[in-house]
């Protein structure tokens, strides 16, 4: 088991994005099957429909 925790400067939503792009390649390298892709574009969504300006 272990935790991922994103606080002050590395919650920003580039630094997310950047972070779960290289988690899902770690995934992927670990034999783990998962829609490549998936994570960043549901958070894309997240954002794109609940950040307002």
């Amino acid at each position: 088991t272990w935790r991922i925790g994103l606080m002050g400067e590395s919650s920003q939503s580039t630094h997310v994005l950047l972070f779960l792009a290289a988690l899902e390649q770690c995934l992927l390298h670990a034999g783990y099957q998962l829609s490549p892709g998936a994570g960043v574009a549901a958070a894309n969504d997240f954002y794109r429909t609940t950040i307002t300006d």
